[in-house]
């Protein structure tokens, strides 16, 4: 959790897609294993997160070159 807070504290342009991802990322936890489909499905919601995460990484580049952070 504390890397949404400095998210949120830092980048707080990136803040809807970190907390976007941080509510997949609680969807995967709650996430039942009774279902015959559990697995197909919880690799579908880690695919989703794995899509939220690039465009998170993308936005932060976007913002360390655009306010010069980037070394």
């Amino acid at each position: 959790m504390s890397w949404l807070l400095i998210v949120l504290l830092y980048f707080s342009t990136a803040w809807p897609l970190a907390q976007k991802l941080h509510l997949q990322q609680q969807d995967l936890f709650a996430h039942g294993t009774d279902d015959p489909n559990a697995a197909a499905s919880m690799l579908e919601l880690s695919q989703k997160m794995a899509e939220t995460v690039q465009e998170l990484v993308n936005q932060l580049r976007n913002i360390a070159l655009t306010e010069k952070l980037a070394c």
